[in-house]
């Protein structure tokens, strides 16, 4: 074939327009049509668009396409109910599951959209009997679950004209751009990008920080107020995603958000009446306190198969009874929690606070003249000065509560960079990479002293005159034991991560950086007053 086009065409009116012009010059020979269906999937924060690939079943087949060339690279025999959730790493061993995995992690393939497609083929045959070119119309038709419904929102041309007619392809080519017809851009499929508008959803539409470009001269109530704003609208998008225990990484992102949410608050001692802020922390604190355990045990199922390796095969057994008891217990807490979740009260104080900040955000009334770039220079150098003392005394044969007090010092150190650091010059990224090497051996060194406190927890409660029990005591010995060297190798590991963020070069840097302070901003309670009358009582 000559050539090869492709054309958008905003509505199906458009080729009947085209099939009856070409009837003039032309005869119509049509194809069989055919009608296939479409079923979309990702994870909720779109891990598989964003690293290039569509996801979707088509006769029972699970396919995996990537976006630039629409070329398939796997698939799978798939016939679980299209409107459910699953996870990659509980799909058959083979290509596909080898590729998702890596991409989706811990997080939930969840079902997007269905659509069916409906093609029609016709070849064009001149006046002397020769085939010319081939056409391929195609609509798309979004299909509602469970519904019968369709409303269609996409049609294409595909036109490819044979060797030796070039007059007839370009003459072809002036007729569908006259009716209206379009060219579909190279290496972007605009039928997903509809269906996804359609839909009200964007591939970008959610990040877990939520947090836009700040302009350097916003007052610190301002600015953090928007943080604040953003970070409650985190929570409320992951809160349907806990609910229905979907996945764990909605409780992540909901917990981080509290988190920094928590850390920006702390700019506005001084700015807000201390009443509000007091209230505003308390709300926000019993809420994470709620959500801790469930946490904990999140990360220690999720371990299970590293501890099941850390121990002989022969304690295997006994080590999973403590998994199965953890299974029960976290579905009891993911219930309560969930039921919160759902009350009344829990709505009320996310709306609440939500607009409360809302309504700081909008104040133009305030005498706070403090700017945020000066406030959060403050906060960054304080927090990296209290890290530097905290670290002098700190090695690799200190307390676990120290190395603790170390990790909650790093987490707020990092949000600080995180929030404000576009102000800031590009040499803060290497911070970032070495802090977030550094809490990532914190981590998961807190999560050694987490699950061996739990495993001895489980153990004290389980029946000591049960079959089991004596071989779930070796086993949490043999596992207590594994945790306590994978501590003693990460404290070693932290220790000189954190040089490595508190060398001169790096002190020298944040000296340059953050060595202007700005005094505290006196409490002006009449600025405040209405937008206190708005606080949760």
């Amino acid at each position: 074939m000559a050539s090869h086009r492709k054309y958008y065409m905003e509505d199906s009116g458009i080729a009947e327009r085209f099939l009856k012009s070409l009837k003039r010059s032309f005869k119509l020979s049509v194809g069989e049509p055919s009608v296939f269906e479409q079923h979309f999937f990702d994870t909720f924060d779109w891990r598989i668009y964003k690293n290039g690939y569509l996801l979707f079943c088509q006769n029972k087949t699970l396919k995996l396409m990537r976006m630039k060339d629409g070329v398939g690279v796997a698939k799978l025999y798939w016939n679980a109910p299209l409107g459910e959730n699953f996870f990659a790493s509980a799909m058959k061993e083979g290509a596909l599951k080898d590729i998702l995995s890596p991409i989706s992690g811990s997080r939930a393939l969840l079902p997007l959209a269905g659509i069916r497609m409906k093609n029609r083929l016709f070849t064009l045959i001149d006046e002397n009997g020769n085939a010319v070119a081939v056409l391929k119309f195609e609509e798309a038709f979004y299909l509602e679950w469970n519904s019968e419904a369709e409303e269609s929102f996409f049609s294409s041309l595909d036109l490819s004209t044979l060797s030796g007619f070039k007059d007839v392809s370009e003459s072809l080519d002036r007729t569908v751009r006259r009716l209206g017809a379009v060219d579909i851009e190279r290496g972007r499929n605009d039928l997903w990008h509809l269906l996804f508008s359609m839909l009200g959803r964007s591939p970008d539409d959610y990040s877990g920080k939520q947090l836009l470009a700040m302009d350097p001269s916003m007052t610190v109530k301002a600015a953090v107020s928007d943080i604040i704003v953003r970070m409650i609208s985190v929570m409320e998008e992951n809160r349907n995603g806990i609910i229905d225990d979907v996945d764990n990484e909605f409780l992540h992102d909901f917990r981080v958000a509290l988190r920094r949410m928590k850390s920006a608050a702390s700019m506005l001692k001084g700015v807000l009446p201390s009443g509000s802020l007091n209230k505003f922390n308390a709300d926000f604190a019993s809420l994470r306190l709620m959500t801790n355990e469930l946490r904990d045990m999140d990360v220690y199922l999720q371990m299970q198969n590293d501890y099941m390796n850390m121990l002989p095969g022969s304690l295997s057994e006994g080590l999973e009874s403590f998994f199965r008891i953890t299974r029960q217990k976290r579905e009891a807490e993911a219930s309560l929690l969930s039921d919160y979740l759902k009350s009344r009260k829990a709505t009320k104080v996310l709306e609440k606070w939500k607009a409360f900040f809302s309504a700081a955000l909008e104040d133009k009334a305030s005498s706070d003249s403090l700017f945020v770039k000066d406030s959060s220079s403050k906060s960054i150098s304080r927090h990296y000065r209290k890290l530097l003392k905290e670290s002098e005394t700190l090695d690799e044969h200190s307390a676990d509560q120290d190395f603790h007090r170390i990790r909650i010092r790093c987490k707020k150190l990092r949000y600080c960079l995180e929030f404000f650091g576009a102000f800031y010059p590009a040499e803060l990224s290497d911070v970032l990479r070495r802090l977030k090497v550094l809490q990532d051996s914190l981590g998961r060194l807190n999560d050694c002293s987490v699950h061996a406190d739990l495993t001895i927890r489980l153990l004290e409660k389980m029946n000591h005159s049960s079959p089991e029990w004596v071989l779930s005591a070796a086993a949490a010995g043999g596992l207590v034991t594994g945790l306590a060297a994978e501590k003693e190798r990460l404290k070693s590991e932290a220790v000189k991560a954190l040089s490595k963020l508190t060398r001169k070069k790096q002190r020298k840097l944040f000296q340059k950086l953050f060595r202007e302070e700005s005094p505290e901003l006196p409490v002006d309670p009449s600025a405040d007053a209405e937008l206190s009358s708005l606080a949760p009582s």
